[in-house]
């Protein structure tokens, strides 16, 4: 392999490790993420196999059903969902009965 490819190869994954880490940080789905910045989800996954040497069919399926949740203000109580782009505040106790009522 030569210089080029070499170079243009660490290139790549440093992209991909920018945008893996990009989607963590932005709260979305991976799915929400991918259609946003026009990826397609299973580049998304794949690229994301190679630089963490999982599965890109587990991780698929852990993180499809997985929506972080953040406790912005541990003071009030009060938590915050961000989900799609959108926030959700509410307290402890309001969250549990929710989550009961589920």
């Amino acid at each position: 392999m030569d210089l080029y490819t070499l170079t243009k190869n660490n290139i790549k994954r440093y992209n991909w490790a920018a945008i893996i880490e990009d989607q963590k940080n932005s709260y979305l789905t991976v799915k929400k993420y991918c259609d946003l910045n026009h990826i397609a989800e299973s580049s998304f996954y794949k690229n994301k196999a190679k630089l963490t040497g999982g599965s890109s069919k587990s991780d698929r399926n852990i993180h499809s059903h997985f929506i972080p949740a953040v406790l912005t203000n541990k003071m009030t109580n009060m938590i915050t969902l961000k989900i799609d782009g959108h926030e959700i505040s509410c307290t402890e106790d309001v969250l549990r009965k929710i989550v009961k009522a589920l």
